[in-house]
């Protein structure tokens, strides 16, 4: 929530900090997609490899039209 006519500003935006910060995000919400579980994430290089690791066991099976219809965004 935003008050007073603020702006969101995301941390990403602030070079000391993108080595520290891990975005997630999703479309499932937004775009009616509830149930689809779909979601990305912007992760600092020196952990991807272990993100790639971790997903691996978790992001299996996935249903065809999710990421299909999530990239067509």
């Amino acid at each position: 929530m935003l008050y007073a006519g603020r702006k969101h500003v995301s941390l990403l935006r602030f070079p000391q900090l993108r080595d520290r910060v891990i975005m997630l995000d999703g479309w499932s919400k937004t775009y009616a997609m509830t149930g689809w579980r779909m979601g990305y994430a912007v992760w600092p290089a020196s952990l991807v490899e272990h993100a790639t690791r971790l997903a691996i066991n978790c992001h299996s099976c996935v249903q065809r039209r999710g990421p299909m219809a999530a990239f067509a965004l």
